[in-house]
């Protein structure tokens, strides 16, 4: 009996896990692939722009919250699945991209009794394994004190019951450096240094951008942004208008959208107000024109690497967990200096251990002193960590190789009334 790939992810917007299981389906497509999302998510736009007849798309138009729902909400989400995962003719190779989705999934395959399944989860942000790990009083003390806090033990104790079977059949996969020293030292599973795969981005490119030389960058040197404007981004985008604020010779463009208005608003009260600009959305087919008018990229995530393959030395922003704004306008380095598959979540392991993180400013004077050779070691840390032909074939190996999973002893919790009147009326939760 064959097997069948099934990728899980019901986010509605464009991120990281989003961009990654459309570069997987593009891996998959001759063995054929079906897709599992939600009705007006990014994912499902791009597979019907793309129109083949290899990729089977399915759109859930209902709330994918699972917690949230009741018991009657959550069987007509389970029943739209057994259509999808009828087991008659094949058998399922299951791909999760964040933890709300495996929920989902475990708790298909328990009820269903199904025995051969296989299941693999992509460890794809540090606090993954955290998810529904605040209560009501966590939530309330992060928003005044800046600080994450997690208590809600018996969802936490859950998350990692299902995480170390997938441990167990192999088939659990961290992005990054940062996230395999996190969940180790939460959870305790023994992930290893070998069984990190990296987002794949890299394929070498055709350098037609113009070799940078550190006569460009004596004076004027513009720095641009490139990536979403959220909670979580934004003390990072702070860093930088308060580094251009206390130089001279800089400007700072923002291209990117979500919560301008906060960016804005600091901007007016800041001494750069007339140094830094935020232009919003663009169109991506302009991307590299536009991007090919400034002499320094900065960003976190994959768009570190969008900027660096379009010919920019590049600064990795710090993603801030806590959203907390910097004391002082610190980042994470260099593309180069990044461990394994690191892209500017350093500061989601201070619970492990203390990490020094340089300032902007020794990260632009580096680039200063040689731009050229900063972004031709970018490049070749790009071509090692984050090539998508050796990562997707990283990716396939593992996914198609593991253990079917039975996901003993777990029970997903439901959310408390009170729980569900705040997340629907505040979005709180």
């Amino acid at each position: 009996m064959s097997y069948k790939n099934f990728f899980v992810n019901f986010n509605d917007y464009l991120g990281g896990g989003e961009t990654l299981l459309l570069r997987l389906v593009d891996a998959f497509t001759t063995d054929g692939v079906e897709v599992i999302t939600s009705h007006d998510s990014y994912i499902k736009r791009e597979l019907d722009y793309k129109q083949n007849k290899n990729i089977k798309c399915h759109s859930y138009n209902e709330s994918y919250n699972y917690s949230y729902m009741n018991f009657r909400e959550r069987s007509n989400l389970l029943s739209w699945l057994d259509p999808i995962f009828s087991p008659k003719s094949h058998q399922q190779n299951i791909v999760t991209f964040c933890m709300r989705d495996l929920h989902i999934v475990s708790d298909y395959v328990k009820k269903r009794g199904l025995k051969k399944t296989r299941v693999t989860h992509l460890l794809l942000h540090p606090l993954d394994h955290l998810y529904l790990g605040q209560t009501i009083l966590n939530k309330l003390t992060s928003m005044i004190f800046n600080r994450s806090y997690f208590s809600e033990n018996q969802n936490i104790a859950l998350n990692f019951k299902i995480l170390n079977q997938l441990a167990e059949s192999g088939s659990l996969i961290p992005m990054n450096f940062n996230t395999l020293k996190r969940v180790n030292f939460d959870t305790g599973i023994n992930l290893k240094h070998e069984d990190i795969i990296p987002l794949p981005f890299y394929e070498h490119f055709e350098m037609d951008f113009k070799m940078p030389s550190s006569s460009d960058y004596r004076e004027n040197i513009s720095i641009v942004w490139l990536g979403r404007i959220v909670d979580f981004k934004i003390p990072a985008i702070k860093a930088m208008i308060d580094f251009v604020s206390s130089q001279s010779g800089f400007t700072f463009d923002i291209i990117g959208y979500g919560n301008e208005s906060v960016i804005a608003k600091y901007i007016s009260k800041s001494k750069a107000h007339d140094k830094v600009k935020i232009l919003g959305k663009i169109n991506l087919p302009d991307l590299k024109k536009i991007l090919s008018k400034y002499d320094v990229g900065y960003a976190m995530g994959t768009s570190m690497a969008e900027l660096t393959v379009c010919g920019l030395p590049t600064i990795v922003a710090l993603a801030s967990p806590d959203f907390r704004s910097f004391d002082d306008p610190l980042c994470a380095g260099l593309v180069f200096e990044q461990k394994a598959g690191n892209v500017g979540d350093n500061l989601y392991c201070l619970p492990l251990y203390e990490q020094k993180n340089p300032s902007i400013d020794n990260a632009m004077n580096l680039i200063k002193k040689n731009p050229e050779e900063c972004l031709l070691k970018s490049l070749s840390h790009l071509e090692s960590n984050f090539s998508l032909t050796e990562n997707i074939c990283k990716y396939k190996k593992v996914i198609e190789l593991p253990k079917a999973v039975f996901f003993k002893d777990i029970s997903i919790p439901y959310a408390s009334c009170f729980r569900k009147m705040l997340y629907k009326t505040y979005s709180l939760l």
